[in-house]
This record gives C-alpha cells, structure tokens and sequence, in this order.
C-alpha cells in the first residue's frame, strides 16, 4: 500500500506543527497552496538555523575567544525562536461591531497563545478597545474567517516582532 501526496503533505505539515516550526492552526486542510507556503518558510527559517548552528560548532571547534562563542549562542538561540512566526498582524480590518457601522481596526495576534496582543479602534485617532470590542473582533478573525489559515486573503500577515505602532 503506498503513500499518497496528500498524506505524505499531512505528515510533513504534523511533523512541522509537531515541533514547534509551524502553528497547526495557520495551514487551511483545503488550500494546498497555503500549505506550500507554510511549509516553504518553516523550511527556509530551519535552514537558516542549521546554518547558524554548524558555525557554531565551528567556533566551538577551533576554540574561538568566549564573546564570539557568546554572541554565536545568542544568535543561534533567537534562530529558534523565530522559527515558526510570533505573531498575525493586521493594520487596517474593517469590522462591524454589533449596532455600529464599520470601524478600521488593527491588530496583533501572538500566534503560540491564539489571543490578541493589540487590538485597537480608528476614530478620530487609534485608541485600544474595550475586553468586549476584542472578544467581537475575535469571534470574527479566528472563529468566522479563521484569519490564521490564510492572512494573505485578509490583508493580514505573519511578522516575527510586534509593529512600532
């Protein structure tokens, strides 16, 4: 019995989700191109760490002064972290909030948690919103439109650090 395509995309995809390089909820199970996507840069950040980490070794090897092994380690330790993205951003979601006309909002979504970082209202100028307001803009992003498996579609994207808004 053989191995189809797909299950073999699944595998990977579990395997990535499965260590840490990918969010399990930013692949969309019907949109084979998000798929790729997910998986392309989760590969393209680990070969980036390996790279990190064989010149590590290296330093290591040939005994390099302390601060290089240092500053190496430190390198090679923020690689990981940035493995899989920290956060899903948008800056400029129209929503709806109940009894209200659209509003411009834009937001931060720490990607381990699945919880809004920043979530903030345009009026006259931005201003953070009530723990209400999130839980509406919430409901829509993750549970209606589950923004994660396609940010792109959304005009939202994935960022390793939070905006300097």
């Amino acid at each position: 019995m053989g191995v189809s395509c797909s299950d073999f995309t699944d595998g990977v995809l579990d395997l990535l989700a499965e260590h840490g390089f990918i969010h399990g909820d930013d692949v969309a199970e019907d949109s084979p191109e998000r798929q790729f996507q997910v998986a392309s840069v989760a590969i393209h950040r680990l070969g980036a760490f390996k790279t990190m980490a064989v010149a590590l070794a290296a330093k290591v090897k040939e005994g390099g002064a302390s601060e290089d092994l240092l500053k190496a380690a430190d390198d090679l330790a923020r690689a990981a972290d940035r493995i899989a993205p920290k956060y899903l951003v948008c800056d400029g979601w129209d929503h709806i909030f109940s009894g209200t006309k659209p509003t411009t909002t834009r937001w931060v979504m720490d990607l381990g948690t699945g919880k809004m970082v920043v979530a903030q209202k345009f009026g006259s100028t931005w201003y953070d919103m009530r723990s209400d307001d999130v839980d509406d803009l919430m409901e829509s992003v993750r549970d209606a439109n589950n923004v994660r498996a396609n940010p792109q579609d959304f005009g939202a994207t994935t960022v390793d650090e939070l905006p300097a808004w």
